[in-house]
């Protein structure tokens, strides 16, 4: 039984999953997911309770998801695989069908990876999740807001370098105790449980390695950070908060963050927008270059 095999994620996985990715450009070199990065698996691990299974070929990420439906097994759910090859990526495929039957739920798949599986599992059924869908931008558009359709951000980004005292700098751990105390702020002003993405974010304070982490002060006191990191030839940022009560925030830290990091990389993803509206609409608002669409496979 493969389910003996799970354990949790380590560290130490990280250099086997990119070595994964190296191998097989032909699976995943087009693809755009958040997920291809490790310190995203590594961050969320906790909260969506993630395992791994080593078959040597291939690596095999299992997690929970309570937003899905109840059932014996229903709320487990399979990250595509990580495998060296395409046969690789196909036998652990079955071997998780083998394990879960029916049951059996694969996310996160890009087209390519649905136009290898569609073949051999006919009466599979994918299912598009527009909640899942990264925002990819190009980067030049983020650093710069060129043209008309950017007039509005850069009359924001204007007005916050105006109307404001600010210094922006790196993150250090002489600073922990000041995002600490922003995120104690956020979660106290916001309805919804942001117990998760909080201990998502002290992982990646934790594990930084790989990681730019930006803080923006103003009037002497922390008011957004953003956490992001370069993956091929695009950026993921992971985590971003800013104040509103501060006008044109957002803008300016993501343009100044963009320009002076990630100038040189294609594209720079915004992550997904999990079905949320307003969430959504500030995500358009930055005119995205495309979509990484990603599918689930049930049975």
């Amino acid at each position: 039984m493969m389910t003996d095999k799970f354990r949790p994620i380590e560290r130490s996985d990280e250099a086997k999953f990119n070595r994964m990715i190296d191998q097989n450009p032909g699976l995943y070199s087009d693809f755009y997911g958040s997920e291809i990065c490790f310190d995203v698996l590594w961050q969320w691990r906790d909260a969506e309770r993630m395992t791994v299974c080593d078959l040597g070929d291939a690596m095999i990420v299992r997690g929970f998801d309570p937003e899905l439906p109840e059932g014996e097994r229903g709320r487990i759910s399979y990250i595509f695989p990580f495998a060296e090859s395409e046969d690789a990526f196909l036998r652990a495929v079955r071997r998780i069908v083998e394990e879960e039957g029916g049951l059996a739920m694969i996310t996160c798949l890009s087209e390519r990876m649905k136009a290898l599986l569609a073949p051999e599992y006919p009466a599979a059924v994918f299912e598009r999740w527009r909640e899942l869908d990264d925002y990819l931008y190009r980067a030049s558009d983020l650093a710069a807001f060129p043209g008309k359709k950017y007039h509005s951000k850069r009359n924001f980004v204007r007005q916050f370098e105006q109307n404001y005292t600010y210094e922006l700098c790196e993150y250090d751990d002489t600073r922990r105790a000041d995002v600490e105390e922003l995120l104690r702020i956020w979660s106290e002003e916001k309805a919804e449980d942001l117990s998760d993405e909080n201990a998502a974010i002290r992982a990646a304070l934790g594990k930084r390695e790989n990681l730019s982490i930006d803080l923006l002060y103003v009037g002497g006191r922390l008011e957004s950070f953003l956490i992001g990191e370069r993956v091929r030839d695009f950026a993921i940022l992971m985590f971003f908060k800013g104040n509103t009560d501060f006008k044109g925030i957002y803008p300016f830290m993501l343009s100044r963050v963009v320009a002076e990091r990630y100038s040189d990389c294609a594209f720079v993803s915004m992550q997904e927008d999990m079905g949320i509206e307003g969430l959504r609409r500030s995500k358009e608002s930055y005119h995205p270059a495309f979509l990484q669409q990603k599918y689930i496979m049930r049975f």
